[in-house]
């Protein structure tokens, strides 16, 4: 969203390497209440978009599908599961430490991005939890699979199983009550 394209930016202009940043360009919902706290250096920490920070289940997201993860949160609301979900905006470098500090108090972590199972958010969360008494890891991606949708993001997250619904159903799924 906008205040997460802003802070990117601030801190692509205070490095003096290469910078990759992923823009939206579909008018998707902001998920930010307001601007991001901004690191004076390193990478930007992810942000709690919903929840308080204390329940036992999240879901750690990036880029599109976080909107996503929002709608779901509020419907499993609904029917008692009280999830946070956790935005992060930077993979690259990716904020290890503090991701790690945001990952600890969960019994349950669902990571959703758009991308396939390896090197993407997925694979930064298994490497922090890798070896350590850790919280259960549910990754939901693109799979490693090409995949054709052509059209609106609503149709291509739909064809990478990334709704709400769907993302709403897997956490209900794996999640104790």
């Amino acid at each position: 969203d906008g205040a997460e394209l802003n802070a990117s930016i601030d801190q692509a202009l205070k490095n003096s390497h290469p910078t990759w940043i992923r823009i939206g360009k579909k008018g998707e919902p902001g998920v930010h209440f307001g601007p991001l706290s901004k690191p004076q250096s390193g990478p930007l920490n992810p942000v709690l978009v919903s929840g308080n920070g204390i329940n036992r289940t999240a879901i750690f997201a990036t880029g599109l599908p976080v909107f996503e993860c929002v709608k779901a949160s509020e419907s499993l609301t609904h029917l008692g599961l009280d999830i946070d979900v956790w935005s992060v905006p930077q993979l690259k470098p990716f904020p290890s430490e503090s991701v790690y500090e945001c990952l600890k108090p969960y019994e349950t972590v669902f990571s959703v991005e758009e991308h396939v199972p390896m090197g993407g958010l997925g694979s930064q969360l298994e490497r922090l939890l890798s070896g350590k008494a850790a919280p259960l890891l549910v990754r939901i991606d693109a799979g490693d699979k090409f995949h054709f949708s052509v059209g609106e993001p609503s149709e291509a997250r739909a064809s990478i199983m990334q709704t709400s619904e769907t993302i709403a159903r897997a956490v209900q799924a794996t999640t104790p009550r």
